[in-house]
């Protein structure tokens, strides 16, 4: 007696049909009939779902009433852990994990596992990727924020320094006017400096290896060493700075004024010369010489003194008197043909367009009668180096001496 098989009963093992997120019931497809095969023998190469159920002896093969039934299937819980229910004959029958598979459903295609599958691990290469990729981005973030706050603080140190460059220039030239208006109001502007050594004075002045300074160099050596001068007064460069330098050497020297003067007329002249104190006649010039009024004022009486003097010695010659020699060689220009035309065309423009001329020096010293002696520096090796003028004074006149690098400007020598 063939036993018959055991039925187990419960819910089916095969998987419900999943819900359609539409809302329809999607249903899996069914499995294919298990056709019977001859001998129980299992193929290699094939799951154990897809082995066949073997067929009892003595069951005809071919006719479908003979075909045994698949086995229902096992309970959730007996087929997880392999257990079997009690069948006919009140025997308990274990079912095998290859009938339950057997019964399964088929399997989905690899790429649909794949998307069923949310926490699959990424490959090596995945990881790779993605943390070179994270990489870039944190470090082009952080450079556009680098690059962001360099611009920003260079744009605000140029503005910084642009701002700082205006305010030191306008403070510049604030300060320089106050230093000047201050100057002006409680500082002497002396057009006659104080005393410096001759020396330092020439190697201010006079650097550098061209011809020029070279000469200028070795013309103040011999002021120095032979002629025995050794400091220097600096003038005013102006075009009264040979009157200013005459008439400053014959207040501080005291000296008297001409003969043909009268007291009367030059006031100021008796109060330098009266004073006999060499460091209070000083400080008399120093007080003078700082007051530019009155210095002009000064200038232009000397201006007139010459023209005086002119015209006494053109009144002379008419006479056919003797003169001196520089007259006649006054009168014999034709721009100072006469004391007006000397006037108009050289003495007027002394002190506003020009200076004095080597023969206005010969009249300015013949009408001071002092002997004014000029160490022409830029002659130096020359017979001219050294001139006086007048250069044949009638008597024993007092001397005063000045030295020049362009008979255009002159200095106060101190011996």
């Amino acid at each position: 007696m063939i036993p018959e098989k055991p039925r187990l009963d419960g819910p089916s093992i095969l998987p419900r049909p999943r819900a359609d997120p539409g809302g329809r019931s999607r249903r899996l497809p069914e499995a294919p009939p298990i056709p019977t095969p001859g001998p129980a023998r299992p193929r290699r190469g094939l799951p154990l779902a897809a082995q066949r159920v073997t067929r009892p002896p003595g069951a005809r093969g071919g006719s479908a009433a003979g075909r045994p039934r698949p086995a229902p299937p096992a309970p959730p819980a007996l087929a997880r852990r392999g257990e079997a229910s009690p069948g006919a004959g009140g025997r308990r029958l274990r079912a095998s994990p290859q009938r339950a598979a057997g019964m399964a459903a088929p399997r989905s295609p690899p790429r649909a596992r794949e998307r069923e599958r949310p926490g699959a691990p990424a490959t090596g290469n995945d990881q790779v990727h993605a943390w070179t990729l994270v990489t870039s981005q944190a470090l082009d973030t952080a450079w556009r924020i680098a690059k962001g706050s360099v611009m920003l603080a260079v744009s605000f140190l140029v503005a910084a320094l642009c701002y700082f460059k205006r305010l030191h220039l306008y403070l510049g030239r604030r300060l320089k006017w106050w230093i000047g208006y201050l100057q002006r109001k409680f500082k002497r502007n002396l057009s006659v400096e104080a005393e410096v050594d001759l020396l330092s004075y020439c190697a201010r002045e006079w650097k550098g290896e061209t011809p020029r300074a070279k000469l200028m160099r070795k013309a103040y050596e011999e002021l120095f060493w032979r002629r025995r001068i050794k400091c220097v007064r600096q003038v005013k460069r102006d075009n009264y700075d040979a009157l200013r330098s005459v008439l400053f050497q014959i207040f501080s020297q005291g000296l008297s004024f001409p003969s043909w003067m009268k007291e009367k007329d030059i006031v100021k002249w008796t109060e330098f010369s009266g004073i006999k104190d060499y460091h209070k006649r000083g400080s008399m010039c120093n007080i003078l010489f700082s007051n530019a009024i009155l210095e002009y004022k000064l200038y232009e009486a000397l201006k007139f003194i010459m023209l005086y003097q002119v015209t006494e010695v053109y009144e002379q010659m008419k006479t056919k008197k003797v003169i001196p020699s520089l007259f006649r060689l006054l009168f014999s220009r034709e721009t100072s043909s006469d004391p007006l035309s000397f006037m108009m065309n050289h003495l007027n423009s002394v002190g506003d367009t020009c200076g004095l001329e080597q023969i206005d020096m010969f009249i300015l010293g013949y009408s001071l009668e002092v002997k004014i002696k000029v160490f022409r520096l830029f002659k130096f090796n020359s017979r001219d180096f050294e001139v006086c003028y007048p250069e044949e004074p009638l008597r024993e006149w007092p001397e005063i001496s000045l030295l020049t690098e362009n008979d255009r400007h002159y200095h106060i020598p101190v011996f």
